[in-house]
Protein backbone atom coordinates (compact mmCIF):
# COMPACT_ATOMS: atom_id res chain seq x y z
CA UNK A 1 0.00 0.00 0.00
CA UNK A 2 1.42 3.38 -0.56
CA UNK A 3 0.67 5.96 2.24
CA UNK A 4 2.10 9.05 0.60
CA UNK A 5 2.26 11.12 -2.72
CA UNK A 6 4.96 13.42 -3.08
CA UNK A 7 4.80 15.81 -6.20
CA UNK A 8 6.95 18.63 -4.71
CA UNK A 9 8.00 20.69 -8.10
CA UNK A 10 6.28 18.34 -10.65
CA UNK A 11 5.11 21.27 -12.94
CA UNK A 12 2.15 20.57 -12.27
CA UNK A 13 -0.89 22.52 -13.08
CA UNK A 14 -4.85 22.75 -12.79
CA UNK A 15 -5.22 19.86 -15.43
CA UNK A 16 -3.68 17.43 -12.84
CA UNK A 17 -6.35 18.14 -9.66
CA UNK A 18 -9.04 16.24 -11.57
CA UNK A 19 -7.48 13.25 -11.43
CA UNK A 20 -6.15 13.50 -8.19
CA UNK A 21 -9.33 14.34 -6.46
CA UNK A 22 -10.80 10.83 -8.09
CA UNK A 23 -7.76 9.22 -6.24
CA UNK A 24 -8.50 10.85 -3.21
CA UNK A 25 -12.38 9.34 -3.28
CA UNK A 26 -11.25 6.16 -4.54
CA UNK A 27 -7.68 5.06 -2.87
CA UNK A 28 -8.46 5.18 0.99
CA UNK A 29 -4.86 4.47 1.79
CA UNK A 30 -3.42 7.66 0.77
CA UNK A 31 -2.25 9.62 4.48
CA UNK A 32 -0.05 12.48 2.91
CA UNK A 33 -0.23 14.25 -0.52
CA UNK A 34 2.59 16.81 -1.07
CA UNK A 35 1.43 19.76 -3.89
CA UNK A 36 4.43 22.13 -2.90
CA UNK A 37 5.63 24.58 -5.45
CA UNK A 38 3.06 23.70 -8.70
CA UNK A 39 1.15 25.96 -10.61
CA UNK A 40 -2.13 24.60 -8.97
CA UNK A 41 -3.75 28.13 -8.32
CA UNK A 42 -7.17 28.36 -7.01
CA UNK A 43 -9.17 27.02 -9.69
CA UNK A 44 -6.62 23.57 -9.00
CA UNK A 45 -7.39 23.39 -5.20
CA UNK A 46 -11.42 23.60 -5.93
CA UNK A 47 -10.68 20.57 -7.91
CA UNK A 48 -8.79 19.05 -5.50
CA UNK A 49 -10.96 20.12 -2.60
CA UNK A 50 -14.45 17.60 -4.16
CA UNK A 51 -11.85 14.76 -3.38
CA UNK A 52 -11.17 15.46 -0.02
CA UNK A 53 -14.90 16.04 0.80
CA UNK A 54 -15.55 12.54 -0.01
CA UNK A 55 -15.98 10.62 3.25
CA UNK A 56 -13.82 7.46 1.85
CA UNK A 57 -10.92 10.18 1.67
CA UNK A 58 -8.51 9.40 4.83
CA UNK A 59 -5.47 12.07 3.95
CA UNK A 60 -3.97 13.26 7.26
CA UNK A 61 -1.33 15.48 5.58
CA UNK A 62 -2.09 18.30 2.75
CA UNK A 63 1.07 20.81 1.79
CA UNK A 64 0.03 22.98 -0.85
CA UNK A 65 2.89 25.71 -0.29
CA UNK A 66 3.82 27.86 -3.32
CA UNK A 67 1.27 27.09 -5.33
CA UNK A 68 -0.37 30.52 -5.82
CA UNK A 69 -3.22 29.72 -3.64
CA UNK A 70 -5.67 32.98 -2.76
CA UNK A 71 -8.80 33.93 -0.80
CA UNK A 72 -11.36 32.19 -3.43
CA UNK A 73 -8.65 28.67 -2.94
CA UNK A 74 -9.28 28.84 0.92
CA UNK A 75 -12.83 29.36 0.68
CA UNK A 76 -12.66 25.55 -1.14
CA UNK A 77 -10.33 24.09 1.47
CA UNK A 78 -12.71 25.79 4.27
CA UNK A 79 -15.71 24.15 2.84
CA UNK A 80 -14.24 20.87 2.56
CA UNK A 81 -13.23 21.01 6.04
CA UNK A 82 -16.41 21.17 7.02
CA UNK A 83 -17.55 18.53 5.09
CA UNK A 84 -15.40 16.44 5.93
CA UNK A 85 -13.70 17.66 9.00
CA UNK A 86 -12.45 15.08 11.70
CA UNK A 87 -9.40 13.40 8.66
CA UNK A 88 -7.19 15.94 8.30
CA UNK A 89 -4.07 16.74 11.09
CA UNK A 90 -1.91 18.59 8.81
CA UNK A 91 -2.42 21.63 6.29
CA UNK A 92 0.80 24.08 4.57
CA UNK A 93 -0.02 27.14 2.77
CA UNK A 94 3.12 28.48 3.43
CA UNK A 95 4.35 31.20 0.69
CA UNK A 96 0.61 31.79 -0.69
CA UNK A 97 -1.35 35.02 -0.85
CA UNK A 98 -4.75 33.65 1.21
CA UNK A 99 -4.44 37.60 2.92
CA UNK A 100 -6.45 37.84 5.78
CA UNK A 101 -9.65 37.40 4.21
CA UNK A 102 -8.51 33.70 3.41
CA UNK A 103 -7.37 33.27 7.00
CA UNK A 104 -10.71 34.44 8.23
CA UNK A 105 -12.77 31.48 5.82
CA UNK A 106 -9.51 28.70 7.43
CA UNK A 107 -10.48 30.18 11.17
CA UNK A 108 -13.79 29.47 10.87
CA UNK A 109 -13.22 26.15 10.16
CA UNK A 110 -10.86 25.84 13.47
CA UNK A 111 -13.62 26.65 15.58
CA UNK A 112 -15.62 23.73 14.77
CA UNK A 113 -14.75 20.80 17.88
CA UNK A 114 -15.08 18.21 14.71
CA UNK A 115 -11.88 19.93 13.34
CA UNK A 116 -8.90 18.06 14.16
CA UNK A 117 -6.18 19.64 12.59
CA UNK A 118 -2.89 19.94 14.75
CA UNK A 119 -0.69 21.60 12.42
CA UNK A 120 -1.53 24.65 10.69
CA UNK A 121 1.35 26.50 8.22
CA UNK A 122 0.78 30.07 7.09
CA UNK A 123 4.36 31.50 6.46
CA UNK A 124 4.66 34.24 4.26
CA UNK A 125 0.73 34.35 3.84
CA UNK A 126 0.04 38.53 4.07
CA UNK A 127 -1.44 37.68 7.51
CA UNK A 128 -1.67 41.09 9.58
CA UNK A 129 -3.39 42.06 12.80
CA UNK A 130 -6.77 41.15 11.40
CA UNK A 131 -6.19 37.76 10.38
CA UNK A 132 -4.26 37.08 14.08
CA UNK A 133 -7.56 38.44 15.04
CA UNK A 134 -9.59 35.35 13.46
CA UNK A 135 -7.08 32.88 14.32
CA UNK A 136 -7.13 34.01 18.19
CA UNK A 137 -11.25 33.49 17.96
CA UNK A 138 -10.82 30.59 16.63
CA UNK A 139 -8.59 29.15 18.78
CA UNK A 140 -10.19 30.90 22.06
CA UNK A 141 -13.30 28.76 20.84
CA UNK A 142 -11.72 25.27 19.96
CA UNK A 143 -8.40 25.44 21.91
CA UNK A 144 -7.64 21.77 22.48
CA UNK A 145 -5.96 20.67 19.29
CA UNK A 146 -3.60 22.90 17.61
CA UNK A 147 -0.28 21.87 18.44
CA UNK A 148 1.86 23.54 15.76
CA UNK A 149 1.03 27.43 14.15
CA UNK A 150 3.96 29.04 11.67
CA UNK A 151 3.02 32.67 11.34
CA UNK A 152 6.86 33.47 10.30
CA UNK A 153 7.14 35.84 7.50
CA UNK A 154 4.20 37.93 8.14
CA UNK A 155 3.11 41.14 9.63
CA UNK A 156 1.29 40.96 12.24
CA UNK A 157 2.86 43.25 14.85
CA UNK A 158 2.72 44.03 18.83
CA UNK A 159 -0.91 44.54 18.49
CA UNK A 160 -1.31 41.09 16.68
CA UNK A 161 0.98 39.53 19.34
CA UNK A 162 -1.29 40.94 21.84
CA UNK A 163 -4.64 39.12 20.55
CA UNK A 164 -2.50 35.71 20.08
CA UNK A 165 -0.87 35.78 23.55
CA UNK A 166 -3.97 36.11 24.74
CA UNK A 167 -5.29 32.46 23.35
CA UNK A 168 -2.14 31.19 24.88
CA UNK A 169 -3.35 32.01 28.39
CA UNK A 170 -6.04 30.04 28.37
CA UNK A 171 -5.02 26.38 30.46
CA UNK A 172 -7.07 24.64 27.46
CA UNK A 173 -4.36 25.56 25.27
CA UNK A 174 -2.00 22.99 23.82
CA UNK A 175 0.21 24.47 21.63
CA UNK A 176 3.58 23.21 21.48
CA UNK A 177 4.96 24.96 18.67
CA UNK A 178 4.89 28.31 17.98
CA UNK A 179 6.67 30.02 15.12
CA UNK A 180 7.00 33.90 14.64
CA UNK A 181 10.69 34.56 12.47
CA UNK A 182 10.11 37.71 10.93
CA UNK A 183 7.67 39.22 12.21
CA UNK A 184 8.27 42.67 13.40
CA UNK A 185 7.64 41.90 16.97
CA UNK A 186 9.16 44.20 19.32
CA UNK A 187 9.15 44.96 23.45
CA UNK A 188 5.26 45.06 23.41
CA UNK A 189 4.87 41.91 22.10
CA UNK A 190 7.39 40.14 23.64
CA UNK A 191 5.20 41.98 26.80
CA UNK A 192 2.08 40.14 25.77
CA UNK A 193 3.86 36.55 25.02
CA UNK A 194 5.82 36.80 28.48
CA UNK A 195 2.66 37.29 30.44
CA UNK A 196 0.95 34.49 28.85
CA UNK A 197 4.02 32.05 29.03
CA UNK A 198 3.95 33.22 33.05
CA UNK A 199 0.09 32.68 32.83
CA UNK A 200 0.11 29.47 31.40
CA UNK A 201 4.16 28.01 30.91
CA UNK A 202 3.78 24.34 30.67
CA UNK A 203 2.43 23.81 27.34
CA UNK A 204 4.86 25.75 24.83
CA UNK A 205 7.99 23.66 23.99
CA UNK A 206 9.62 25.56 21.11
CA UNK A 207 9.05 29.23 20.31
CA UNK A 208 10.72 30.39 17.23
CA UNK A 209 11.25 34.56 17.31
CA UNK A 210 14.12 35.18 14.77
CA UNK A 211 14.45 37.98 13.13
CA UNK A 212 12.67 40.23 14.93
CA UNK A 213 13.49 43.38 17.13
CA UNK A 214 12.08 42.89 21.16
CA UNK A 215 15.39 44.89 22.16
CA UNK A 216 17.06 44.23 25.42
CA UNK A 217 14.11 45.36 27.39
CA UNK A 218 12.44 42.52 25.55
CA UNK A 219 14.47 40.43 25.65
CA UNK A 220 14.55 40.59 29.50
CA UNK A 221 10.98 39.92 29.93
CA UNK A 222 11.65 36.55 28.07
CA UNK A 223 14.18 36.01 29.84
CA UNK A 224 12.13 36.05 33.19
CA UNK A 225 9.72 33.51 31.85
CA UNK A 226 12.62 30.91 31.22
CA UNK A 227 13.86 31.47 35.01
CA UNK A 228 10.25 30.23 36.08
CA UNK A 229 10.64 26.45 36.69
CA UNK A 230 6.93 25.63 35.12
CA UNK A 231 8.25 26.51 32.05
CA UNK A 232 8.87 24.08 29.58
CA UNK A 233 10.13 25.26 26.88
CA UNK A 234 12.59 23.19 25.13
CA UNK A 235 13.28 25.17 22.36
CA UNK A 236 13.84 28.96 21.48
CA UNK A 237 14.86 30.46 18.32
CA UNK A 238 16.58 33.89 18.56
CA UNK A 239 19.00 34.45 15.58
CA UNK A 240 19.76 37.91 15.15
CA UNK A 241 18.50 38.81 18.70
CA UNK A 242 21.70 38.91 20.66
CA UNK A 243 24.05 40.78 18.21
CA UNK A 244 24.00 43.90 16.31
CA UNK A 245 19.84 44.47 15.53
CA UNK A 246 19.19 43.89 19.07
CA UNK A 247 22.72 45.82 20.67
CA UNK A 248 22.64 43.85 23.32
CA UNK A 249 23.99 44.20 27.04
CA UNK A 250 24.51 41.35 29.21
CA UNK A 251 21.02 41.99 30.31
CA UNK A 252 20.36 40.15 27.35
CA UNK A 253 22.98 37.50 27.55
CA UNK A 254 20.39 34.47 28.86
CA UNK A 255 19.77 34.40 24.63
Amino acid sequence: NVFFSRLHSCNLTETCCEALALTLKSYSHLRELDLSDNDLKDSGVKLLSAGLENPHCTLEILRLAGCRVREEGCSSLASTLRSNPSHLRELDLSYNHPGDSGVKLLSAVLEDPSCKLEILKLSDCTVTEEGCSSLASALSSNPSHLRELDLSYNHPGDSGMKLLSAVLEDPSCKLKKLKLSHCGVKKGGCSSLASALSSNPSHLRELDLSYNHPGDSGVKLLSAVLENPNCKLEILRSVLLSISICKLNTEGSAF
